[in-house]
C-alpha cells in the first residue's frame, strides 16, 4: 500500500512521506532477519551471515527504484517468509523469574546502537539520495542511477564503491554482537533499537 502511495505521489513531499511510512513499516522485518540469523546461525559464522544479509541493502535500491517491483515483491516475500522461515529455539523459562534487561546492567549496547546509527546516515544517504541525485541532477534514467546504485558494491565509480563499503561494512558485526549480548530473551527488542 505504501509503494503504491509512493508510486502515485506527485511531490517530493508526498513521495517523502510515503518513504518515511514504509521505512518505519519495514524497520521489523529488519529486526526479525537478524533475530533469525543469531538464532540459527552459530557463533563462528554470524559476522558472515549477516554481512551478507546486509549487502542485499544496496541491491534492494536498485530493485526498489522502479517502485512498481518493491509492491509486487513485498506479497510474494511475505508468503515465502511465512512458509519458509520458522523462529529459532529459545532457552526455557523459569516461571515467575524475569528475565534481565541487558539495558540496565551496562552501556555497552547503548554504545553499539550510538554508533551503529552514526554509520547509518551515509549508508543511506549515498544510497537513497547518491539515486535521487543522479536522476533530478544528473538527469539520468531511473534505472540506470537504481544500475549504478546497486551495482556500487561490485563495480561502479570507485569513491562510491569506497564510501558504500564503508557504511555498510560495520552493520553485520555490530547487529551481530547486539543480538548476542542482548540474549535471546531481549535480541528482537535490541536489534529493533
Amino acid at each position: 500500500m505504501l509503494a503504491t502511495g509512493a508510486l502515485l505521489s506527485t511531490g517530493y513531499v508526498a513521495l517523502g512521506i510515503f518513504f518515511l511510512l514504509g521505512g518505519m513499516a519495514a524497520a521489523s522485518a529488519n529486526a526479525a532477519r537478524g533475530r533469525v540469523v543469531v538464532g540459527w546461525f552459530p557463533r563462528d559464522r554470524r559476522g558472515l551471515a549477516m554481512g551478507i544479509r546486509q549487502t542485499c541493502q544496496p541491491l534492494g535500491v536498485t530493485i526498489g527504484a522502479a517502485l512498481i517491483v518493491p509492491r509486487a515483491l513485498t506479497g510474494v516475500l511475505a508468503v515465502a517468509c511465512a512458509i519458509g522461515i520458522r523462529d529459532p529455539p529459545r532457552p526455557a523459562k523459569v516461571p515467575g523469574m524475569p528475565t534481565a534487561n541487558p539495558y540496565r546492567g551496562s552501556g555497552f549496547l547503548w554504545r553499539i546502537h550510538a554508533v551503529s546509527l552514526l554509520l547509518v546516515f551515509p549508508q543511506f544517504s549515498l544510497s537513497i539520495f547518491g539515486l535521487v541525485w543522479l536522476v533530478t541532477e544528473l538527469r539520468w534514467s531511473t534505472r540506470a542511477a537504481g544500475v549504478l546504485v546497486g551495482a556500487a558494491p561490485f563495480v561502479a565509480a570507485i569513491v562510491l564503491v569506497i564510501a558504500m563499503t564503508v557504511t555498510v561494512a560495520d552493520n553485520g558485526l555490530a547487529f551481530t554482537t547486539v543480538a548476542e549480548m542482548a540474549g535471546a530473551s531481549w535480541a528482537g527488542r535490541a536489534l529493533g533499537a
